[in-house]
């Protein structure tokens, strides 16, 4: 699997912000961004290890999860923290672009990576992505729903003090009112989920069938036409039949400082 990451960085100090990229003191902001691109690391590459105590070695681990991945910083003009950034592993994409317009340098950047990547990501450099399951489980969603279909993820912010709490904070996506004009949930685009016994239940999956009661996996390969599908990275296809059969909880991205 390739993924290509853009993130928008932007810090410019000012007494009167209203943003963390204003308002932040710059170490806080730079650690705020080192977690979202370490998170990236060691949840979606290859930076994963295992200790053997018996052999004295690091091993390769998650191989099967792991991703290729692409992170392109995008920046304008000097202001940003990208010398307190060093050893994280980006590409410093950088711009003279309006600062609140970073977000269309990011979309260039998503742009020219098509035809190269499996997924394409945009997120705000003081988030942090921890659940290294996340692509897998909307591979599983796009297997089941299609592509016309969209995941969308749950931001939260953790609070220690004055007591433990763990804060949602983009509203009930449910309610009427906050999409109103946004969305049409009765377009007809969603497919309802198949039931187990149906046969049609594992139809992006080849190698699983599906019957009243029980899952097998299926030696008789020739026997089924193929499937009227677009070519996709045989890494992606790994994650998608290991996601098949997982009770899965919700996407979650939690937000930085």
């Amino acid at each position: 699997m390739r993924i290509l990451f853009a993130i928008p960085h932007y810090f410019s100090q000012s007494l009167a912000g209203h943003y963390g990229s204003e308002r932040s003191a710059p170490e806080a902001r730079a650690l705020a961004t080192r977690l979202c691109l370490a998170a990236l690391r060691q949840n979606f590459s290859e930076a994963q290890g295992l200790i053997d105590g018996l052999q004295s070695q690091i091993r390769a681990a998650n191989p099967d999860l792991s991703a290729t991945i692409t992170i392109a910083l995008c920046t304008t003009g000097d202001s940003h923290l990208v010398a307190h950034l060093v050893g994280c592993g980006f590409d410093h994409v950088r711009t003279q672009a309006d600062p609140r317009l970073l977000g269309f340098e990011c979309h260039k950047v998503l742009r020219g990576g098509l035809g190269q990547y499996d997924y394409f990501a945009y997120l705000e450099d003081d988030l942090r992505i921890g659940d290294a399951l996340f692509f897998t489980k909307l591979a599983w969603f796009n297997a089941q729903f299609g592509e016309a279909a969209v995941l969308q993820p749950n931001r939260f912010e953790l609070v220690a003090e004055p007591a433990p709490y763990k804060l949602y904070i983009d509203g009930t996506p449910h309610d009427p009112r906050l999409g109103a004009g946004l969305q049409r949930v009765d377009d007809g685009l969603l497919r309802p989920p198949r039931k187990r016994g149906d046969p049609r239940h594992h139809a992006p999956f080849p190698r699983l069938q599906a019957g009243p009661g029980k899952r097998r996996l299926s030696g008789d390969r020739a026997s089924r036409s193929a499937l009227s599908r677009p070519a996709v990275d045989p890494h992606r296809r790994r994650a998608r039949r290991l996601a098949m059969g997982v009770r899965f909880p919700p996407l979650a991205v939690g937000a930085g400082l």
